[in-house]
């Protein structure tokens, strides 16, 4: 596992970012979450404090992290698929 410098909660406290690190960090974050989606996988808590800090300040890579609940999340998606029917009273 890599060591982060940052997280982009700790960030925001230092400075503003400029419009092209914005775009740097919605490209990556749109890429996480589609390959996440690809592969099945909810995150449910996307925010500042969630998103990794690495490389140098010029050039940051953001990352996801925080997936403590992502495995319990396909459990439970599992369970109810398989477990669950539905319903509707006349």
């Amino acid at each position: 596992m890599e060591l982060c410098n940052s997280d982009l909660k700790k960030r925001l406290r230092k400075k503003k970012m400029t419009d092209d690190e914005i775009m740097t960090l919605t490209n990556q974050m749109s890429s996480a979450s589609g390959y996440l989606q690809q592969n099945g996988v909810i995150h449910r808590d996307i925010k500042p404090g969630n998103i990794l800090i690495s490389g140098p300040e010029e050039a940051p890579v953001y990352k996801l992290g925080d997936f403590g609940s992502v495995n319990m999340q396909l459990k439970l998606i599992f369970y109810f698929s398989l477990h669950t029917s539905f319903f509707f009273p006349s």
